[in-house]
């Protein structure tokens, strides 16, 4: 057994427009029962899309209904936002951003996590259809193997996510360094799988998630 990580750099595709019921009111945003309202809605439009793989269309990817990660983004106008995972075989297969402008408008952007073509539908119409591998899977830069316990594996995913760094430019910046979340927003694997144990890491502007770093053992 041995360590691997996956980069993916920032989002692939975005699919933006009005939302089809219209997003809860923006006006008080800090307001807990604004905020839950938002959730709920974030939470509905994730599973109105399903997620398959292209080859096997039958076989639907399955939604993890609770979102990894919340967010907000003052630079860009984003008062609320959520991070998305759907699993095959006990592994990530995609992930989706729902999140709201303070103009009212929502976006849902995709991003294939698959080493081949995805295919998502919403209401029956195709929505997503990357053709293209979304990840790409090398042999992590480390001598020693993966740990014997979940903690000891935890500590050596984390330090391995420390060796990377990430920058993004645009909104008016030349660069901006993204913050790397200490803890992995989700954790993944089974002993008996192709997959022991995994992560996903989140490197963020401010709490946005622009790149996302899988480790796995």
């Amino acid at each position: 057994m041995s360590l691997s990580h996956g980069v993916i750099f920032c989002c692939l595709l975005i699919t933006a427009g009005q939302a089809p019921d219209n997003p809860p009111n923006q006006e008080s945003a800090n307001d807990k029962q604004e905020k839950a309202a938002r959730m709920e809605h974030m939470k509905r439009a994730a599973k109105s899309y399903e997620i398959a793989l292209a080859p096997h269309a039958a076989k639907k990817l399955i939604l993890i209904e609770e979102p990894l990660l919340r967010f907000n983004d003052h630079v860009t106008g984003v008062v609320d936002g959520t991070v998305f995972v759907w699993m095959m075989d006990d592994r990530p297969v995609a992930t989706a951003s729902v999140w709201i402008r303070k103009t009212g408008q929502e976006f849902h952007e995709f991003q294939s996590l698959a080493a081949c073509p995805l295919i998502a539908s919403n209401q029956g119409q195709p929505k997503w259809t990357p053709a293209e591998p979304g990840i790409e899977r090398r042999p992590a830069p480390v001598n020693q193997p993966p740990a014997a316990t979940p903690a000891r594996r935890l500590n050596q995913m984390r330090a391995l996510a420390r060796e990377y760094s990430a920058t993004v430019t645009g909104w008016g910046i030349n660069q901006q360094v993204l913050r790397l979340l200490s803890q992995p927003v989700y954790r993944y694997g089974r002993s008996d799988g192709d997959v022991a144990d995994g992560a996903i890491f989140a490197f963020c502007k401010g709490t946005n998630p622009e790149v996302l770093l899988l480790v796995e053992a």
